[in-house]
This record gives structure tokens, sequence and C-alpha cells, in this order.
């Protein structure tokens, strides 16, 4: 016969034993989940929502709120934080620093900087925008566009690359500008097919009309109108109020 004192030294045997094998399962399943979490993040997320969250996150649908918000491979919605980074992006970037290194389809706002390094639809609006090729708007003090810009650009200074459209800047410099180029203090471009409005214009290869104070062109096809008009490689090297060659 089993005394009520053994019964009670089982009981408690079997109750530690137990308690034992949960814990160890439950042990298990958190160092499970954060190993997994550490080598295989999520791969989908609607919102990201953290103070950091750097190099987490491959595909982001939705809306990442944070200091840091990085997206690796794909974006679509909103990311307003300290400083933003997509690799693919369609929809709005607003922070300090923004950076798109693939495709970029939507609107950069930007306290400091916007940077695309691949290629952009859309606008980009901050002190100072960066764009590989951009098909929209950039408007800023400090814009730059290292391939093509098809639309608008406008800020204090305006520079590289090749614009159609409109560049309008307090000066624009080494652009190559199919379009209308305005810029009370200066313009400075390569070559030109339209119009250049300024105190000074110049340009390498200049189709079309300067219209400033000071105007001159290496070669050009169209006229000059100013105080000064200087066409090096025309029939009539100087000539104020109007000069022109065909």
């Amino acid at each position: 016969m089993v005394k009520m004192s053994d019964s009670n030294v089982m009981f408690g045997k079997a109750t530690r034993a137990s308690l034992l094998a949960c814990l160890i399962i439950a042990v298990t399943g958190v160092t499970s989940s954060i190993a997994t979490a550490l080598d295989d993040p999520p791969v989908t997320t609607p919102i990201q929502i953290s103070l950091f969250h750097y190099g987490v996150q491959e595909n982001l649908y939705g809306i990442g709120l944070g200091g840091v918000n990085r997206v690796t491979d794909r974006m679509r919605g909103l990311q307003i934080g300290g400083l933003n980074r997509a690799g693919d992006h369609i929809g709005i970037q607003y922070g300090l620093i923004n950076r798109v290194d693939e495709e970029f389809l939507g609107i950069q706002i930007g306290i400091i900087l916007n940077a695309i390094n691949g290629t952009g639809t859309g606008f980009q609006f901050g002190p100072m925008n960066k764009a590989g090729r951009l098909t929209g708007v950039q408007g800023g003090l400090v814009n730059s566009i290292e391939g093509e810009l098809n639309g608008v650009q406008f800020g204090l200074f305006n520079g590289m690359g090749d614009v159609t459209g409109l560049q309008l800047g307090l000066i624009n410099f080494e652009s190559n500008v199919r379009g209308l180029q305005i810029g009370p203090m200066g313009n400075v471009a390569g070559s030109v097919s339209g119009v250049q409005v300024g105190v000074g214009n110049r340009g390498k290869d200049v189709r079309g009309i300067q219209l400033g104070i000071f105007n001159y062109a290496e070669s050009l096809v169209g006229i000059q109108i100013g105080l000064s008009n200087i066409n090096s490689s025309g029939p009539i090297k100087f000539f104020p109020v109007l000069n022109g060659s065909w």
C-alpha cells in the first residue's frame, strides 16, 4: 500500500519534470524564433515603426516610420524618417535624407538631400537634389542631373546633365539644354537648342537665341541679342545689339 507521503513525493517529482520540459520547449522555441528573425527577416511588411530599422526589410508595402528606414528591394507606400532608403520605390519619401538606389516613381521631399541613383519619374523637392535620370520636376537650392532631365529644373544653382524642357535658376551651368534656359546671373551650357536668357550667356554649340547683356557662342546657328555679342566661329565675330549666323 502506497503511503500518502510517497504519493506527494511522486507528484512533486512529476510536476517538476513537467515544468522543466515546458521550460526547455519554451527556451528552444524562443531561441529558434530569434535565430529565424536574425537569419531570415520578414519579406513583406505592411507597417514598419521603430527608432532604427536599417537593413531589415526586404519589401515594404505600406508605411515606414522611424529614425532610419531602409527597404533593400521594393517599397510601395510611404517612408517618413530621418534617413530613408529604398531599392525600388513607388510612393513618397519624406525625411532629412532620402535615397533611392534603382528605379523611382513618386515624390521625394528632403530637409537636406534627395538622391536617385537610378532612373526616376516624379518630383524632387529639397535644398539639394541629385538624380541619374529624371522625368518630372527638380526644385531646390542646388539641383544636379548626371544623365537626363525631361521636365523642369528650378533652383538657385542648376547643373550637369542634359535638360529637355525648362531650366530656371539664379545660375545654370554645365548643362546641355533643349528648350528654355533662364538664369538671371548667368547661363553656361555645352549645347543649346532653344533659348538662353540671362545677364550673361555662354554656349559651345548654340542653335537658337541668346538674349542677355553679354552673349558668347563658340558655334552659333541663330541670333544673339545684347550689349555684347560674340560668335567666335561666325563671319562676324563681334557685333553689339544684334548678331547672328546661319
